[in-house]
């Protein structure tokens, strides 16, 4: 170490120092420079980005799609309506089953009215009692299914899963 350091003595004898504090002064104006001047770095690359979280929508049941509401890029809430469809067969249950709780309301009501007729008899009365049972439950059962097809239009609204962006 001092044979090293005896043989770099020369750099700082008088006839070498100018040049050495030049070097050195250079040396520490570069790394100020560095250090101090703002530079722009400006990088090209290719790529794509992938959104965080991604949910794919499918139609519960089968449909024709009537309208779609959103387009690519449309920002939307959870629960917004993305696609309209309608069902043919679904309206025409709903339909089917709307004309029978109607006709068994108008079969409810003829007979209630052959009840208060005068002519009828108690035996008759009991019987005619006993058709009304049968036609309000009939009723109920139209109701509980024409509430499960009005479920099922509902699902032919389709919407969105999350909050987010259409892509």
């Amino acid at each position: 170490v001092w044979k090293a350091l005896g043989k770099a003595r020369w750099v700082m004898q008088a006839r070498t120092l100018p040049k050495t504090i030049a070097v050195i002064a250079a040396v520490v104006a570069v790394i100020a420079a560095l250090v101090f001047v703002p530079a722009e770095l400006e990088l090209k690359a290719e790529g794509a980005l992938e959104p965080i979280m991604q949910h794919d929508v499918f139609a519960q049941i089968d449909g024709d799609v009537t309208k779609v509401l959103v387009k690519h890029g449309d920002n939307v809430k959870k629960g917004d309506v993305l696609v309209e469809m309608r069902s043919t067969k679904l309206n025409v249950e709903i339909e089917d089953l709307m004309g029978k709780i109607k006709h068994n309301e108008s079969e409810i009501d003829k007979t209630r009215k052959l009840i208060n007729d005068r002519g009828t008899t108690n035996e008759q009365k009991a019987g005619l009692n006993y058709d009304i049972e049968g036609y309000k439950a009939v009723g109920e059962s139209h109701k509980r299914k024409l509430e499960l097809r009005l479920e099922e239009k509902e699902q032919l609204k389709i919407r969105s899963p999350m909050t987010g962006q259409i892509t």
